[in-house]
């Protein structure tokens, strides 16, 4: 009777532990939304999917911190053209064509401080300020920013990063002159500032951040407003 007895209690728990097991492993790959939850670095990434009306274009969008961002270049034209590398590193703008004004070189083009300019972005969503691409790397960390931003691969130099965060940076340069610079190697996009007090005196600049494969950390830089830079957008 007592070994019927510690048989019968040995299946009830090996029985309940096999059950628990199941119902707490469930599948890591579903958020409900389609995308993998969790980065790299273990974090549980909150992302979806929109569309932009402009061309049914779909994108996707990782929240990071406080901010929403597209979690992939802008694509959009106005021609509805793409060049070869579109497809992989999005379209590539002039700073004027991305901010949607008319003077690439007049000083009415400088916009400063953290003013929500939509540019060439999708409705409800703008282009970067300054301001905003240093929120996004101080909750990211601005000493490995690069590192955790960059997708995991497509990058030259054995220069892949974690994507913790879902934002899956691709190194696609910039166009200057007529040809392609940095591509590979460099992920390159414009913000909406180009403010004198914070930036060269010279109307013909504007700031673009960077992100490198041989380099842990984030650049913010200024070039001429006629380099194209790929885009990515923050949501309003």
């Amino acid at each position: 009777m007592r070994k019927q007895f510690s048989t019968l209690v040995f299946t009830v728990a090996l029985m309940l532990a096999i059950t628990f097991t199941f119902s707490c492993s469930g599948n890591p790959d579903d958020d409900g939304g389609g995308n993998d939850p969790s980065g790299g670095g273990g974090n549980m990434i909150d992302g979806g999917t929109f569309t932009d009306s402009r061309d049914n274009r779909s994108y996707k969008w990782v929240k990071i911190g406080s901010q929403t961002w597209m979690a992939e270049n802008l694509r959009y034209s106005s021609n509805g053209s793409c060049n070869n590398y579109c497809p992989t590193y999005g379209q590539y703008y002039s700073w004027t064509v991305a901010m949607n004004i008319e003077y690439e070189y007049g000083w009415n083009d400088w916009i400063g401080g953290d003013v929500k300019h939509q540019g060439i972005c999708p409705s409800g969503w703008h282009l970067p300020s300054y301001a905003e691409v240093i929120t996004l790397t101080n909750f990211v960390g601005p000493s490995t920013a690069g590192t955790k931003l960059k997708a995991r691969n497509g990058w030259k130099y054995d220069g892949n990063g974690t994507d913790d965060f879902g934002f899956s940076a691709l190194p696609g340069g910039y166009l200057m002159g007529g040809g392609d610079q940095e591509i590979g190697s460099q992920g390159c996009w414009w913000t909406a500032t180009a403010n004198p007090s914070t930036a060269t005196t010279n109307a013909t600049y504007a700031f673009f951040w960077n992100v490198s494969s041989q380099y842990s950390d984030f650049g913010m830089q200024e070039f001429s407003k006629a380099a194209q830079y790929p885009v990515r957008c923050v949501k309003d």
